[in-house]
This record gives structure tokens, C-alpha cells and sequence, in this order.
């Protein structure tokens, strides 16, 4: 709330005015911009019923739920402000209905449309019991949560007392893995028309992200790939994109520039995850670019798993840092 001072709307109640650009809705350059849809997201959630105040890209509910308005303000900013109302109404239409759909906890009554959901740690509107124990993590930053596919929206389950009526987590694993093992891609593009540089997408539905959690299953089933001996540069950046580079030769080089600008134009979506590249081998995930210093710029991180990889190939002599 420091982001924001406070002014008085017309029918007397009052509003945030951004006094700089908001960290929390990065997707709004314009500070005056984003403090107008914070406070248009308030008044449509209270005219729904649902009281809240502002925090950093949240809504705080005073039922006690967090709100998140990230995918509906990457929508909104792409847009004109005239058609901001109808999209918060859809967007508050579909959590009311999701807060009207009974709750089941039978696993023989959800078991067939249970899924971990990929999450980007650090988007996480709490610390969910998930974290620590009910969640399945992958890598530095990167997690799933147990996820009921219902009909009309997703419910993401973050207390171990939803998770024990389901069975537990071991049993809510492993049938979430399962179900995942099962999804197939819509399509999958190949990028780039050097063999050697070559990116492929898998591009499918709500989970298609999610199947990183079973990788051996999705590179065999997509990309006909059979256990890679050196590993594959990944992204994930939204919950519908999967993108891999098996790293073979040189040409891991370039593949790194197209997927980091995939990763970076792609995160920033409805449903975005992570703008960084990954590295899987074996069962392990490593991220292996970072931010750098410089605007618009990231790094690539040599260590690790990565650094192991690239020397079995002769790709790499000395550990550190090269710019991409």
C-alpha cells in the first residue's frame, strides 16, 4: 500500500492514487493507470459481495482469501480502459461461481480430474501448507500444487486438511501424476530451421505446463525424444507452453537466445510462469539464466548440472558467466 496515497471518489468513499509506477502491476508503465484498475478491481469485487483492499497486486479479501489480478490486468492494460468493467465482472462472475461449487473431497468423486498445477514460487499469494510437505517442487522456484479440474475453473488446493481428505499427499501424488502422465499435447511447432539450434514447442490445455512433472513421459510422447544423455534446456513460461532444446552441440548457443526470448515474451500472458530457462537431466531441474544488471539482458548461468553437461560435450573450459 505504500505505492499509493489516497484521494476521495465521487460518491465519497475513497481510492489509491499511485504515485509511481506500481511494482505490483508491473503490466501498467503508467502508475495513474494501474491505481485506476486497483480501485475499479475493489469496487466491482465489493458490489459482488466480496470486500477487499489493495496489496501489491492482490486483492485481501475480508473473507480471507487473496486475490490475484495479474491475468486480468495483462488483459486489461492490452486494452482500453472502457472495457475494463466488463472484464472484472467476468473475472469476479467466475470466482463467485467457483465459490458456489460444493466442495469435493472424494478422491473417487475428483480422482479422475486431479493434477499438480505448476507455480512459480515466488507468485504464490501466501506460503501454502503445499511448500512444506503437500507440494511437489521442481527446482529452485518452481512447485506444484495438488488442482481439481472442475468444469467452469481450477481449484487449487493449499492446506494439508483438503489434502488429507483426498488420502494424503502420497496418495493425491500419485494419482496426480498420473493423470498428468495421460494428457497429450494440441501441437507441437518446431522453432528455428537449423537442426542443430532448433527449438520445439509443445502447446496445449490448462496442465500442458504441468506435464514437466512427468518430463520423461512428455519428451517421449512429444518431442520423441528417449532419455536425452545430456540433458535439455527447458522454459515454462506460461501454464499452455512447453519449449525444449536437447543439448547436443553448439548450437545449445543460439538455442538459449530463442528460448529466453520465448520465455520472456510468453511469462508475460494470462497464466505466466517463470521468463527464465531451466535445465532438466535425469530427473533434476536447475534454472540457468538470471537477471543481469544491464535493461532487458539475462544471464547464463554455467554450473551445476549444466556446466557437467557442457563439458562432457567439450562445450565449455572454464565455469562462469556468459551474457545472452
Amino acid at each position: 500500500m505504500g505505492w499509493f496515497g489516497r484521494r476521495h471518489s465521487r460518491d465519497g468513499s475513497t481510492e489509491p492514487v499511485a504515485a509511481q509506477p506500481d511494482p505490483g502491476l508491473p503490466m501498467f508503465p503508467d502508475g495513474a493507470r494501474a491505481a485506476r484498475f486497483a480501485s475499479l478491481a475493489m469496487r466491482v469485487f465489493a458490489e459482488h459481495g466480496i470486500e477487499c483492499s489493495y496489496d501489491d497486486g492482490f486483492l485481501r479479501g475480508s473473507d480471507g482469501r487473496s486475490y490475484g489480478l495479474t491475468n486480468v490486468a495483462l488483459v486489461a492494460a492490452a486494452g482500453t480502459d472502457r472495457h475494463w468493467r466488463e472484464l472484472l465482472e467476468q473475472h469476479v462472475g467466475g470466482i463467485v461461481a467457483a465459490h458456489a461449487t460444493p466442495r469435493q473431497r472424494d478422491l473417487e468423486a475428483v480422482g479422475d480430474r486431479l493434477y499438480l498445477r505448476l507455480w512459480a514460487a515466488a507468485d504464490l499469494p501466501h506460503r501454502p501448507d503445499g511448500v512444506n510437505g503437500f507440494g511437489e517442487p521442481l527446482g529452485e522456484g518452481l512447485v506444484g500444487l495438488a488442482a481439481i479440474d472442475h468444469p467452469e475453473h481450477v481449484e487449487t488446493l493449499t492446506g494439508g486438511h483438503d489434502i488429507g481428505l483426498l488420502g494424503g499427499w502420497d496418495v493425491v501424488r500419485r494419482t496426480a501424476l498420473a493423470n498428468l502422465a495421460a494428457l497429450r499435447a494440441d501441437d507441437v511447432v518446431p522453432l528455428g530451421d537449423d537442426p542443430h539450434s532448433q527449438v520445439q514447442l509443445s502447446i496445449g490445455g490448462f496442465f500442458n505446463a504441468s506435464r514437466v512433472f512427468t518430463m520423461e513421459r512428455l519428451l517421449r510422447e512429444d518431442f520423441l525424444l528417449e532419455e536425452p544423455s545430456h540433458g535439455v534446456l527447458l522454459v515454462v513460461p506460461n501454464r499452455h507452453l512447453v519449449a525444449v532444446h536437447p543439448l547436443r552441440s553448439a548450437g545449445m548457443v543460439e538455442a538459449v537466445h530463442t528460448l529466453t526470448r520465448l520465455a520472456r515474451a510468453e511469462s508475460e500472458v494470462p497464466g505466466g510462469i517463470s521468463p527464465h530457462v531451466w535445465f532438466w537431466r535425469d530427473g533434476w531441474v536447475e534454472q540457468v539464466t538470471r537477471s543481469a544488471e544491464e535493461p532487458d539482458t539475462v544471464e547464463l548461468h554455467v554450473a551445476g548440472l549444466l556446466e557437467v553437461a557442457m563439458r562432457e560435450l567439450d562445450l565449455v573450459e572454464d565455469p562462469g558467466d556468459s551474457g545472452t
